[in-house]
């Protein structure tokens, strides 16, 4: 009896989340705006500014505190 219980909340929990398979997007315009968000590269930016603070800051604290 347990066993059934708990089977029947996992696929009201299944259920209750919705997808996109059941609920698609209908909205004309969201390729489009999808292609307009594509076009800014702030993102790009940001990474690549990350990744060159991620390389400096560990070589410059070395090279001060190895003097």
């Amino acid at each position: 009896m347990f066993i059934v219980s708990q089977q029947k909340s996992i696929n009201n929990y299944e259920k209750s989340q919705p997808s996109s398979i059941d609920n698609p997007v209908v909205d004309p315009n969201f390729n489009s705006m999808r292609a307009q968000d594509a076009e800014s590269s702030t993102a790009t930016y940001i990474v690549v500014g990350l990744l060159v603070a991620a390389t400096i800051i560990p070589l410059a604290t070395w090279w001060y505190f190895s003097k």
